[in-house]
């Protein structure tokens, strides 16, 4: 339950014009280069328990900075693993950083971190016959040409377990999640060969097409063959996975997955089947263009089709990432071509953007509810773009269904569609990488929060700028990875590599999304899962009628209250908490609830005769029932205007 609140209608505010500009900025926490003088892509982030950054991808530098393991091992790329904790300085930030690679080309997909055992997993792809491996690894030697990997490090960046996962044609793992509770591994990702190993009573044993996806469980405890737990494959008769555009299929990972606390497996990814295996009352059962994205659920055997359904319009879509909130609602981010006549990629009644304006390539962000019956299933989609190449390639999602996403623009000249509807003009260059908050509530331009392009812009025709890993930490803040050629693309003074090594660089960011003018201060009471923190949808300028106050990861299905008045900073204790606005200078408290996920939203009209003084702060108080942090009050942090 939301509520609606006129308050700051009848506030005695004082007038000032300072919170009247225009545009959005981001606080940068954290900015860093990580690289050497050739190339390296960051193709997967997570964060672990100690909001340290881990990141994955390939290198084909020899110099690539490294303080563990073995050294470049050759071929064209080595795989990298590095963790970051952004609260130090210089070197001391980087925990490890290591190669992961042999003879061959090697690169790594994705990353998850095991809360149960403080361990990153990561999977890839690898041509090396001398890659890795561990005793009593499920395989442990190259079934030939490429095969997929999976490989357990340590906190200190010590391989536990690693194995080899393909066939004797061409295997590509590109997902990876952990099942917090039995710590098993699923992965996901495409083979072409009928030899992929699969287990009896799974959903497709066979390759049905030219490429399959599959997906698999292991089980490290175990050794040898018992580390297969369950094997599918996923496909119809066409092909699953593989993009076919003119592109190092390196930087194309075009399949996701999850695995919830019940342990189905949703899967999302590209097909050119027709007769990709699809579910009664699905969104969509039909092939639409030559490609479309599909998502998929499977039972937690992977032997069961729970869900699953095409996404697309008459040229060629796919997904590249996905994630599924609480209630099972999938939130897919990925890319359409332009057909001709132009794609009709499905989107939904008050999207930001329901048309393509250009002739190329749109990203694209899309909400599929498997709980309805066929259109029904298609809660929310808009386009993201302008007129050239446009792209989302990662996503995170709070619980209450707000999306992170980032991602690249390409375009000369043109423009991106940024917040509130008003064209964007790309101030960086030829390419570039973008971020934003989207609330998917169908309110038009009005549901993107925050829209920011990224990047010092690319030095040379063929330049390159992109964002493509984005994750959420527990405090609001968010971890943008990416890349850039251009030695001027900002850093902080306590990044670990402060300088552009060449080539092209990865970059890791740290940032909070707010808009201009507005600073969080103080950090919320401990929580049930994770401390409550605040957002803002806008600033509030005069007339500002749809200006709103957020709230996530507050106790659930309760009551509190948003209070008004002078921050102060250190806060004052009070009741086990930490009060964040001055005592005696609070101007009103306005009553406000909680949901089941702990997410409150104030709709705080501005009117048009009215704004806001100059350093007014707002936090957040929650009744706590459970007290599992053992006080009956929790309150958020704060923002100060």
């Amino acid at each position: 339950m939301f509520r609606s609140h006129p308050a700051l209608d009848i506030l005695p505010l004082v007038l000032t014009a300072v919170l009247a500009t225009a545009g959005h900025a981001w606080s940068q926490d954290f900015a860093t280069f990580l690289g050497g003088t050739a190339l390296e892509r960051i193709m997967a982030v997570a964060v672990d328990d100690q909001d340290r950054i881990v990141v994955v991808g390939y290198a084909r530098s020899s110099n690539f900075p490294v303080t563990t393991g073995s050294p470049f091992q050759g071929g064209s790329d080595d795989a990298f693993v590095t963790l970051i904790d952004p609260s130090r300085s210089g070197a001391a930030a980087v925990v490890f950083s290591r190669f992961l690679g042999g003879s061959g080309d090697d690169a790594a997909f994705d990353v998850e971190y095991s809360p149960a055992n403080g361990c990153f997993v990561v999977v890839g792809c690898t041509t090396s016959t001398n890659f890795p491996t561990t005793p009593g690894a499920l395989q442990g030697a190259n079934a030939g040409g490429r095969d997929g990997f999976v490989t357990q490090l340590d906190p200190a960046g010590q391989i536990l377990d690693s194995t080899y996962l393909g066939t004797p044609g061409t295997d590509r793992l590109g997902a990876v999640a952990v099942d917090r509770s039995a710590d098993r591994i699923t992965v996901a990702g495409f083979t072409d060969s009928a030899a992929f190993p699969t287990t009896p009573g799974v959903f497709q044993p066979s390759l049905s097409g030219s490429f399959d996806a599959i997906v698999a469980q292991l089980d490290p405890s175990r050794a040898g063959s018992a580390q297969l737990v369950a094997a599918t494959y996923l496909g119809g008769s066409g092909e699953e996975g593989l993009f076919r555009v003119n592109v190092t299929p390196r930087e194309w990972d075009l399949i996701d997955l999850h695995v919830a606390a019940n342990g189905e497996t949703t899967v999302a990814s590209l097909t050119y089947s027709t007769n990709l295996p699809t579910t009664s009352g699905a969104y969509d059962r039909t092939l639409d263009g030559s490609g479309d994205a599909f998502v998929s659920r499977l039972d937690t055997s992977l032997g069961g089709l729970l869900w699953s359904t095409y996404l697309g319009g008459n040229a060629n879509d796919f997904a590249i990432h996905l994630a599924v909130d609480a209630g099972g609602i999938v939130t897919v981010g990925g890319g359409s071509w332009v057909g001709s006549p132009p794609d009709p990629f499905p989107t939904t009644a008050g999207a930001p953007q329901s048309a393509a304006p250009g002739a190329a390539l749109d990203g694209f962000l899309a909400r599929l509810d498997p709980s309805r019956t066929g259109a029904a299933q298609l809660v929310y989609s808009t386009l993201l773009g302008g007129s050239q190449f446009d792209i989302v390639w990662d996503l995170a999602v709070e619980p209450s269904g707000i999306i992170t996403a980032c991602g690249q623009h390409w375009d000369i000249g043109g423009v991106w569609n940024g917040t509130r509807g008003a064209p964007l003009p790309n101030p960086l260059g030829l390419g570039c990488g973008f971020v934003l908050r989207l609330d998917p509530q169908g309110n038009g331009w009005n549901d993107v929060h925050y829209f920011s392009y990224v990047g010092a812009g690319a030095l040379q025709t063929g330049g390159y700028e992109g964002n493509h890993g984005v994750v959420l930490r527990p405090d609001g803040r968010v971890v943008l990875t990416g890349g850039t050629d251009n030695p001027s693309h900002p850093v902080t003074a306590n990044a670990p590599w402060p300088g552009y090594a060449g080539g092209t660089d990865a970059t890791v960011l740290v940032l909070d999304l707010l808009p201009g003018g507005v600073t969080r201060y103080g950090a919320g009471s401990p929580g049930c899962r994770e401390p409550a923190y605040m957002q803002v949808n806008s600033q509030p300028w005069p007339g500002n009628r749809g200006f709103e106050m957020l709230c996530e990861h507050a106790p659930a299905t309760t009551t509190g209250a948003l209070f008004v008045g002078a921050p102060t900073n250190p806060p004052v204790p009070l009741w086990g908490l930490d009060l964040l606005l001055v005592p005696g200078t609070i101007l009103d408290g306005i009553p406000a609830c909680t949901n089941a996920t702990g997410f409150a939203r104030l709709t705080l009209p501005v009117p048009i005769s009215v704004q806001l003084p100059l350093g007014l702060g707002f936090q957040w108080w929650w009744l706590d029932p459970t007290a599992c942090a053992g006080t009956p009050l929790a309150a958020s942090d704060a923002l100060r205007f």
